[in-house]
C-alpha cells in the first residue's frame, strides 16, 4: 500500500476512535474539494468577477521584461570593455557562445607553446573578445 492509502487508514481510525463519524472530513482536516465540470469546450474567460483593471496593454513594459547582461570589464572600477544586454525571450532556446581570440600573433604563439589556452598562465597573454 502507498503512503497516501496508509494515511487515509490512519485518519479513518482516528475518526472512529474519537467518535467523529458525523463530521465531514473537510471540516475535520480543512481544505476544499474541486468539483469537476464536464465542458464541451473551454470557456473564453475565467468564472470570476473582475474587481479592478489597473492597465490594459498588448506589450509588456521593458521594466517588467526579464533580461540578461553579459558584461566584461578590464578592472574593478566598473568600466566595461563589452556590455551586451538582451531580453531573455529573444534568446530563449538559442545557443550563446562567448569566445576570445589571441590579441596578437605573439600571444597565439605563447598559447600554442603551452598546449592551449587552458594550460597557458593568464598573465602571459592578452585576449580580445
Amino acid at each position: 500500500m502507498g503512503k497516501i492509502e496508509d494515511l487515509d487508514e490512519e485518519i479513518e481510525e482516528y475518526i472512529n476512535q474519537k467518535g467523529l463519524e458525523e463530521i465531514r472530513r473537510e471540516e475535520l482536516l480543512g481544505g476544499k474539494r474541486i468539483i469537476p465540470q464536464k465542458l464541451d469546450m473551454l470557456p473564453l474567460s475565467l468564472p470570476y468577477k473582475v474587481e479592478t483593471v489597473i492597465e490594459k496593454t498588448s506589450v509588456i513594459p521593458s521594466e517588467l521584461r526579464e533580461s540578461i547582461v553579459f558584461s566584461i570589464g578590464s578592472n574593478y572600477a566598473g568600466n566595461n570593455d563589452l556590455k551586451y544586454e538582451v531580453y531573455t525571450s529573444e534568446i530563449y532556446g538559442k545557443r550563446i557562445t562567448l569566445s576570445w581570440s589571441p590579441a596578437s600573433s605573439e600571444d597565439e604563439k605563447i598559447i600554442n607553446k603551452y598546449g592551449g589556452i587552458f594550460k597557458t598562465p593568464a598573465y602571459l597573454v592578452q585576449m580580445k573578445p
